[in-house]
């Protein structure tokens, strides 16, 4: 038992240091491509947040089509997307900030209702 225990042992450990990459520091700070994924319920969108060239955008992929729909949300943060039914994402968000002559710090939050059928009107307002 103690031969298969180690043989195993060693089985794993040669296999994770053949295969270990040196990562610069920056890598690990970098956002991922893709955030917050969210599939709806009907399993025909792919909804999730990803970065290109700056610009920080909603997606939201139609599995029949093969369609990626965006929306610039560059200007909010996102903080959750789920689906309410087969064809409404919802989009909640949040901020910090203070009033003029306080010494508070604020949060606020908002809930947008995106219909995933509208995605593209709206991206192309």
């Amino acid at each position: 038992m103690r031969r298969i225990l180690a043989a195993l042992l060693s089985i794993i450990t040669i296999g994770s240091t053949a295969t270990a990459q040196h990562q610069p520091v920056s890598a690990f700070a970098r956002m991922p491509d893709m955030d917050l994924v969210s599939l709806s319920p009907d399993g025909r969108h792919l909804a999730f947040l990803s970065e290109a060239s700056g610009v920080r955008s909603l997606i939201v992929h139609t599995f029949e089509t093969g369609v990626d729909q965006a929306i610039d949300v560059s200007t909010i943060r996102p903080n959750s997307l789920v689906w309410s039914s087969d064809t409404m994402l919802l989009l909640s968000s949040s901020n910090t900030g203070s009033f003029v002559g306080s010494r508070h710090i604020f949060d606020f939050s908002a809930v947008l209702a995106i219909d995933s059928r509208m995605v593209y009107a709206l991206a192309n307002c």
